[in-house]
């Protein structure tokens, strides 16, 4: 089975690497209260949110009649007046649950002020150019406790709102434990250290208090590791005197584009048809009663073997003929299955010889209100019942939701992902969603699509949505495959580093695939100056103390390389050191353009060159 990495961005206000438009929708706010919104409805349309006790609009007005100056003049007044004396039960009870355990540092601050949402403020008529300096010295200065290392929590809760701080649809706490203050795992994975911010603008002026601001977020740990700078949206809020972090006010960071990926190109069922060696049989334990092509394969020490090509339609199906298996069956004493597979599968396909193009559906795992359970999502192209997107199962953790129970575990969408993340029949045992009309249709879609994403909970009920549009230069796959060379990094491995299944399953001394071993990658550049390297992704599966018939002892240990801002062309790839046999392993090298999208070369035993 093959896995992908996905990196979704782990973002002090955003993912990495992803424009405001193909990110920031401004999604319907769902929490309660809509005060503020009513008294203006017949000349102002806006989509509100709640943060604490002031009702906030989150897109931009459209004036339909009357004076915008009257309009604030009155949202201001009424906006004050629900400030000071709004009930506390009309906060969110999850919201005011994340304030409580906030640090006390950061209410110190506020106690030079008697009533701190009562400042006298809102009527200040100060400008939004005004107040773009004193927000630039509040991020300055935010910025300067992570210059060598991460802060503690104390030093810097005094920067955000405890209050209404509400950011991809996390609180404050869980913010600050889970996203900003969250260490890196290895030396070249991401923390936020060093970072730093650029392009201050002011994006929305709410009112003399309330700002939304972008800027350009950047990190740089070294001079070999650096991360794809992205844009980010913030509310900054004025509480007596200073400019503190509000948040996006945004219930998850979610995003939507392609992925086009230099694959295999498989043999036909018209040209597997012509093949002596190849032949159909019904497979009676099929629930469609399909008929499966099977591979006669001549082997020196008895009859000939059979290999499984599969059902037309399957993943691998015009891939390989499958013999043997990934290990050794105990009860066949006389057989090594794990030897007849590394020997004699057949390999059918033409390795790297097409492009194969997805839809990509990210919604972060962590950056998510703990409220949803499941995202749906529909748009042009999509199947009419549209795609459910959950929280991956822990066996095999991803930063981003998956379809639900899909076999790869994974978010990209397209017509030959049906077979694993889709069932053929309503079988209430199978956890895959039912899509009858499972396909991608690329023809209905164009740079520029919206599709809809809509959170539920557990419940069902639409916590928030958030539309989403599509951007980059969409050529099909045939015309990508033509441009090759403009778009995709691609492998160029020497014979020993092939992903082949004789390399792989191989357990001699020196092998580089076993744990610990050292697999050689070498690549070549594209030649777009506007594709951009984002890093390599070196998977290795195996099972601990190789119990093989324990599907939760599976294992998929994945080493990242960071290549951004890079011109290297090599790298040695390593895994952790243990005895266990590697059952399979694939690599993918993966290169971004100005939106996002993304271009990847994945090798594997499928595509092993």
């Amino acid at each position: 089975m093959i896995s992908r990495w996905e990196p979704m961005g782990v973002g002090f206000w955003g993912t990495r690497g992803q424009s405001k438009s193909a990110r920031d929708a401004r999604p319907i706010g769902t929490r309660r209260g809509v005060a503020v919104g009513r008294l203006i409805a017949e000349t102002l349309t806006v989509e509100v949110v709640r943060t604490h006790r002031l009702e906030l609009p989150l897109a931009k007005p459209r004036i339909a009649h009357g004076s915008w100056s009257n309009i604030i003049g009155t949202w201001t007044a009424v906006a004050m007046l629900t400030a000071c004396h709004a009930p506390e039960t009309s906060e969110p009870l999850d919201r005011a649950a994340a304030s409580r355990s906030i640090d006390s540092a950061a209410q110190a601050e506020l106690a030079e002020c008697d009533s701190p949402r009562c400042c006298d403020e809102a009527s200040d008529s100060a400008s939004s150019v005004a107040a773009l300096p004193a927000i630039r010295a509040r991020l300055r200065a935010l910025v300067a406790r992570f210059d060598d290392e991460l802060p503690a929590k104390s030093e810097i809760v005094r920067f955000f709102d405890p209050d209404g701080f509400y950011h991809n649809g996390l609180g404050l706490d869980a913010y600050l434990d889970s996203v900003l203050l969250k260490a890196r795992i290895t030396p070249g994975g991401f923390d936020f250290v060093g970072f730093t911010f650029s392009d201050l603008k002011v994006d929305q002026v709410v009112d003399a208090s309330h700002v939304f601001v972008t800027y350009t977020v950047s990190v740089k740990h070294s001079s070999s590791v650096r991360f794809r700078p992205w844009t980010e949206r913030m509310l900054m809020t004025r509480v007596c005197g200073h400019w503190r972090l509000s948040g996006n006010q945004q219930i998850a960071l979610a995003s939507v584009g392609f992925r086009a990926r230099l694959v295999e190109k498989p043999i036909t069922q018209a040209e597997l048809n012509t093949r002596p060696d190849v032949y159909t049989e019904i497979q009676t334990w099929d629930p469609l009663q399909r008929a499966a092509y099977l591979m006669r394969i001549p082997v020196p020490f008895s009859s000939d073997l059979i290999g499984w090509i599969g059902f037309p339609g399957d993943t691998t199906f015009g891939v390989i003929a499958w013999v043997g298996n990934g290990f050794d069956l105990w009860w066949t004493p006389d057989v090594n299955e794990r030897e007849l597979r590394r020997q004699y599968n057949q390999y059918l396909a033409s390795p790297s010889s097409r492009v194969r193009a997805y839809m990509v559906f990210e919604v972060s795992s962590t950056e998510i209100d703990p409220r949803v359970s499941y995202v749906h999502v529909t748009g042009p192209g999509l199947p009419s019942v549209g795609l459910n997107l959950v929280r991956s199962d822990p066996q095999f953790p991803r930063d981003y939701l998956i379809f639900r129970g899909d076999q790869l575990h994974w978010d990209a969408f397209s017509t030959e992902r049906c077979a694993s993340m889709a069932k053929l029949v309503d079988d209430a045992n199978d956890q895959r969603d039912f899509i009858p009309d499972c396909a991608l249709d690329w023809s209905q879609i164009a740079s520029g699509s919206s599709y809809v994403y809509s959170f539920h909970d557990a419940g069902g009920s639409v916590l928030g949505q958030k539309t989403l549009e599509l951007r980059g230069e969409l050529l099909g796959e045939a015309r990508w495959y033509a441009a090759r060379d403009r778009f995709f990094g691609q492998f160029t491995l020497d014979p020993t580093f092939q992903f082949t299944m004789s390399n792989v399953l191989d357990t001699s001394a020196g092998s580089p695939f076993v744990g610990g071993g050292r697999v050689s990658l070498k690549w070549r550049l594209p030649t777009n100056p506007e594709v951009l390297p984002e890093g390599v992704s070196y998977w290795r599966q195996y099972y601990l103390n190789d119990d093989f018939f324990n599907e939760p002892s599976r294992r998929e240990e994945e080493n990242r390389y960071q290549l951004y801002g890079s011109r290297a062309t090599s790298l040695l790839a390593t895994t952790e050191p243990n005895a266990f046999l590697t059952t399979w392993a694939w690599c993918t090298l993966s290169f971004r353009d100005a939106f996002g999208n993304w271009f990847d070369h994945e090798v594997a035993p499928v595509n092993p060159r």
